[in-house]
């Protein structure tokens, strides 16, 4: 049997009353019905419009901003540094030129010296060295970067601590940089030359020490330079070249980086690299000795 209609319940003469609309639906009306037919699920009562999941809070907007703005501001720190790190070595290679033979060499222009030499050959394995010149190319970038951080860490970065506002901040970013270095050296060592892991790793070490060398030459030289002055600087690079004579050949990232534990530990593990670094020399002109007399038989 059919329920009755509710034609006091419609809302104009016009509008047929939903037939379903029971007396028990008027005193508590359904959240899904009214007296018209279904209420869309948007407008019933109580209903809370869901949140569009891909809208991002006022919170994470405003997070957004913020690091967006710290990339953009890290971005052109780095180009100036980068600028300014290319001006300084400009201006070395032009007083390099008017002082011959390194007279009046001061400690920052040996140190941008290194830089180059050591950048020169990452250039040759970037240029498509093969796994034999790979191998080399690992041995010299290990003595020179190894000997290059011994003498920054026992000379100039204590006076730099010492004598820089701020110093102490960024000795100890500049030392968990070498600290980097010497690690991914360590790893190196045990890569086979000719596979991909060491391929990434000295890529890796390429683009640390290439952004250590821009911040240094373009923002930590010039304040040094400024507040330690030249004459300071013409004595410490005659101490770093003393240094250099006796100074470690390979990675020790155990070892101590700061005096005066380095000034007591590195004239020992130099003593123990040079003395493998002679093996391996005789032992590879050995090889090569014989190597030729097999290829050239009388």
């Amino acid at each position: 049997m059919a329920k009755p209609q509710q034609p006091e319940l419609a809302r104009s003469g016009k509008t047929p009353v939903d037939p379903d609309y029971t007396q028990a639906d008027i005193a508590q009306p359904p959240a899904d019905k009214g007296p018209l037919g279904p209420i869309p699920e948007g407008s019933r009562p109580g209903h809370k419009p869901a949140v569009d999941q891909d809208k991002p809070s006022p919170e994470k907007l405003a997070a957004r901003v913020r690091e967006v703005g710290a990339k953009a501001r890290a971005q052109t720190r780095g180009k100036k540094i980068a600028e300014a790190a290319a001006e300084a070595r400009e201006r070395v290679e032009e007083e390099m030129e008017k002082r011959p033979n390194g007279i009046g060499q001061d400690a920052l222009d040996l140190l941008m010296q290194d830089h180059r030499k050591v950048d020169e050959l990452f250039t040759q394995f970037e240029q498509g060295a093969e796994p034999g010149e790979r191998q080399e190319l690992l041995r010299r970038i290990t003595h020179d970067l190894s000997v290059h951080a011994a003498i920054e860490e026992q000379y100039l970065y204590p006076a730099l601590r010492a004598r820089i506002k701020g110093g102490k901040e960024l000795e100890q970013e500049a030392i968990s940089e070498h600290q980097e270095v010497k690690e991914t050296l360590s790893a190196l060592q045990k890569l086979d030359p000719s596979g991909t892991e060491f391929e990434q790793r000295m890529s890796t070490l390429i683009d640390a020490v290439r952004h250590h060398v821009d911040e240094e030459e373009g923002e930590l030289f010039p304040r040094i330079r400024r507040d330690l002055g030249r004459g300071q600087l013409i004595q410490m690079a005659l101490l770093m070249k003393g240094t250099k004579l006796m100074a470690p050949t390979r990675p020790h990232p155990t070892a101590p980086s700061r005096p005066p534990g380095n000034f007591l530990i590195a004239p020992v593990t130099g003593m123990v690299d040079r003395t493998i670094d002679l093996v391996e020399t005789v032992g590879r002109a050995f090889t090569g000795k014989l190597g030729g007399k097999d290829s050239n038989p009388q």
